[in-house]
């Protein structure tokens, strides 16, 4: 599923991409339709301009990245490509977009699995909620504006950031939210849909309650886990709303916010509040500001400090750090001095050496958010403070300090203690002498003593990272398995049609190569019920080198002996290839195989040898400036991308794919 071709082009031709780079930094004339700038990619830092940019195509000769519109567009926005022209589309001012575009190939219920749904209910929602809001006629939603008035937050904010109110409950039930709700979903549902009005009312819940704006309560369908709260909503990379954190008036129910519950677009422990908002900002700055919640972003996005995140509803998490640290690794922490603020700034220590983390700490007085700041009209003061940050370990060697008594011999002692295993585990030794002098200086105790005593000192052991490696998801959602290389599978880098130099004979057998290899070892009749086998795999399907052999072998074949004759064993490649094949067939068989993972596999191989392919010639065409061959390929992007959508190895994707690959090889022999 995804935007179509003629819809692709149009958006190719609107844009002019020297204009989109002005978006993202200051660019220079370097002769007639081009630019140079500061490369705007994520973790690329430069003084001087080694970004080219003409109308279509960029190329960085600092870091060697180059491409069209789109690929500029993936990289500094992190969108995937259908978020990326969606970008553009409305940009150009020529199509919007999610969640009910004229040019979206698929149907909910589809390949998107009711996602664009979800999209649809929550944009509706957020807008009634927000008109709510702004309705001078709506007196309950009263005390929500002087509430944000007091902050300094009037309509033109509440607009900016697409603030609400939700629904009162009445006689102990709510259902406002879905009434309002109702009329919108039925004319989507029979414009977009096409299906009867007789499965409405059942879709109409289901995806109400998938989407976290209502819940099934005695029976009946309510709305009241909002009720009567500040509605923040929360935005996903293309600004589309995904959630919402519901903050509490004065005198209102505990607990003072409650945030839409993880779905299908939503997952809470990898969002950050404003990081829509601020992406654009953390390319140009290289500096994200991280904050506590959803008004101290606001706070501080209102005061001139636009790259400013947050958490949402929960602590700060590994999977938000590392999804923040693509755009950036500094991060300066603005948390509260409470103890919970430090707390939480405490808790980037574990990850500061783990995901090579530039940290600075924003001291706020006592008592003192980034709300009070702004509402106060103290701006300037907010960002003197940003711009006098304190280095981390500094921080955490003085709020040590601040526990001990200055006055205790002993004390400071072991206070001293504690402060040396801090500097010692910190993982830049080039620093360690200097923070050991301050600690001296600190605690007024011996210099000569401490780095004795320092030298002494063993690491604290490093504790494992907690975000685990990718694993094979679950066949009813195969597709994630595209979202990065498999962990154990070294691809290398593109050689055009030839497999990675890294592939030798103890490869993984997790590998998709080696998983379709297996199949048609072991489970040949599986292959042939599904039509898959023989006919439809062809050598294509495998990069040359020992998967295609090995291929080529099976073929010819009806048992693991016989194929085993096929392999030279003057040739190394072939050896290869027989030491691997060997191994499948010692492995056995797969085990609980269905039609869907069996026929993803064959998807997933395919696409892993269309990607390398297309890698390979983009790598050549970019480093040789071919920009008409780059341009060639974005078809073939967008095909790779459709194909991780559908993963069916029948599809007229596959077909295009397939042929592309066939032709490539002809044009080589």
């Amino acid at each position: 599923m995804g935007w179509s071709r003629e819809f692709i082009e149009r958006v190719r031709e609107a844009t002019d991409l020297t204009d989109v780079a002005r978006d993202y930094g200051e660019t220079k004339n370097a002769g007639p339709g081009k630019v140079k700038m500061n490369c705007p990619l994520p973790n690329h830092s430069e003084k001087t301009p080694s970004c080219h940019i003409q109308r279509e195509f960029f190329k960085c000769f600092g870091c060697g990245e180059g491409g069209d519109v789109f690929k500029f567009i993936e990289m500094v926005e992190n969108h995937d490509f259908n978020e990326t022209v969606d970008h553009l589309a409305r940009r150009a001012g020529i199509g919007s977009s999610y969640p009910n575009p004229p040019d979206w190939t698929g149907r909910s219920g589809g390949g998107d699995d009711g996602r664009k749904d979800l999209f649809y209910a929550l944009s509706q929602a957020a807008e009634i909620l927000h008109l709510r809001l702004l309705d001078m006629q709506n007196k309950p939603a009263q005390q929500a504006r002087k509430f944000l008035k007091a902050r300094r937050i009037g309509s033109e904010q509440a607009k900016k950031y697409m603030i609400g109110y939700s629904y009162p409950r009445s006689k102990g039930h709510a259902d406002g939210l879905i009434r309002d709700l109702k009329p919108r979903m039925t004319s989507y549902f029979q414009k977009e849909l096409e299906k009867s009005d007789s499965e409405f009312d059942q879709w109409f819940e289901k995806t109400l309650v998938e989407a976290g704006l209502a819940k099934e309560y005695e029976g009946q369908l309510t709305d009241f886990f909002f009720d009567e709260r500040i509605m923040f909503t929360i935005f996903d990379a293309s600004d589309r709303p995904i959630a919402f954190s519901g903050r509490q008036l004065p005198g209102g129910r505990d607990p003072k916010y409650r945030n839409s519950p993880n779905s299908k677009i939503y997952a809470k422990d990898e969002t950050l509040y404003g990081l829509n908002w601020a992406r654009k900002n953390l390319a140009n700055e290289n500096s994200a500001l991280v904050s506590e919640g959803c008004l101290d972003v606001i706070a501080l996005h209102e005061c001139g400090l636009p790259s400013a995140v947050a958490p949402c509803g929960t602590a700060m998490t590994e999977k938000q750090v590392v999804k923040l640290a693509k755009y950036s690794k500094n991060f300066s922490l603005c948390f509260d001095s409470d103890p919970a603020g430090k707390k939480a700034t405490e808790r980037f220590a574990q990850w500061e050496e783990q995901h090579d983390l530039n940290l600075t700490v924003v001291e706020l007085p006592v008592g003192q958010d980034p709300g009070d700041f702004h509402s106060n009209g103290k701006c300037s003061a907010l960002v003197s403070l940003t711009e006098g940050t304190t280095r981390f370990l500094r921080w955490r060697i003085d709020r040590i300090w601040s526990l001990a008594d200055p006055n205790d011999i002993e004390g400071r002692s072991m206070t001293a203690e504690t402060m040396l295993q801090i500097v010692k585990d910190h993982h830049n030794e080039m620093i360690h002498d200097d923070y050991v002098r301050q600690i001296a200086d600190i605690t007024e105790l011996s210099y000569n003593h401490l780095i004795e005593k320092f030298n002494g000192i063993e690491k604290t052991p490093k504790r494992r990272a907690t975000i685990p490696p990718p694993q094979e998801p679950p066949h009813d959602d195969y597709r994630k398995v595209f979202d990065q290389p498999p962990p154990d599978l070294d691809r290398g880098s593109p050689r055009v049609g030839k497999e990675p130099k890294t592939r030798q004979s103890n490869e993984s057998l997790d590998s998709a190569e080696c998983r379709a290899l297996s199949l048609m070892l072991h489970n040949r009749q599986k292959l042939e019920d599904l039509k898959l086998w023989p006919g439809r795999i062809t050598e294509q399907f495998f990069c040359e080198g020992p998967h295609r052999q090995i291929f080529n072998a099976l073929k010819a074949s009806t048992a693991y002996d016989e194929a085993q004759s096929h392999f030279s064993v003057d040739n190394v490649e072939a050896q290869m290839a027989s030491s691997l094949l060997e191994r499948l067939h010692q492995e056995g068989p797969l085990h609980n195989l269905d039609d869907v993972k069996v026929s993803a596999t064959i998807a997933e191989v395919l696409y892993w040898t269309a990607k390398h392919r297309h890698d390979g010639i983009y790598a050549e065409a970019t480093k040789s400036s071919d920009l008409k061959a780059a341009q060639e390929l974005a078809e073939i992007h967008q095909l790779l991308s459709d194909l991780i959508d559908s993963l069916d190895p029948f599809s007229k994707v596959a077909d295009h794919l397939l042929e592309w690959l066939q032709s490539k090889e002809k044009g080589e022999s």
